[in-house]
């Protein structure tokens, strides 16, 4: 009957159409569409929530947003609950590996330039995987080292701009920054 036939070639596609998402998500990121190609994953995993390399381009993808907890959140999640075959779970870790070198790296040039603020937010972001890494790959004393540091530059950047309004009678700029400081 129709319905039977119906039903047959539903039962057909429907573990199929996950892995139609995930390859239109690669196409999409092939052409640099990572809006598109988030889109697609996320559906992809909508159908096979444990499709490993969905996972794995979503992770990418959230990283080049600088969102390293949440990426390497869901590294860990692939490496733990879904059982990746071993070439898989080397590309996590290395992910992972990457992830925490590139933002540390990314951190301590905008420490070089005096951009102090923009490196706690890295920092803190480091920070925040340090307290879960379970690979060992954090530094812990060099993430609080480089936010002490930083956070000691935003105060001496206060305090300068402080005495430089009231050098020139702006008490009220000196005022704002020992509030904020």
């Amino acid at each position: 009957t129709l319905v039977k036939q119906n039903n047959e070639m539903i039962e057909f596609l429907e573990p199929r159409i996950g892995n139609w998402f995930y390859r239109k998500a690669v196409g999409a990121m092939a052409n640099n569409d990572k809006i598109m190609a988030s889109e697609l994953l996320n559906k992809a995993l909508v159908y096979q929530p444990f499709n490993v390399m969905a996972n794995y381009e979503l992770a990418k993808i959230s990283l080049d947003s600088g969102k390293i907890v949440s990426t390497t959140n869901r590294l860990t999640n692939i490496i733990s609950k879904m059982q990746p075959d071993e070439e898989e779970k080397l590309l996590c870790q290395n992910l992972i590996a990457f992830a925490y070198d590139m933002n540390l790296l990314k951190s301590m040039s905008l420490m070089n330039q005096g951009k102090y603020a923009y490196a706690v937010d890295i920092l803190s972001e480091l920070n925040d995987f340090c307290q879960v890494d379970i690979y060992g790959i954090c530094n812990k004393s060099v993430v609080k080292k480089n936010l002490v540091f930083c956070k000691t530059g935003i105060y001496k950047d206060h305090v300068e701009i402080s005495k430089k309004a009231m050098s020139i009678g702006r008490a009220d700029v000196a005022g704002e920054f020992v509030q904020n400081t």
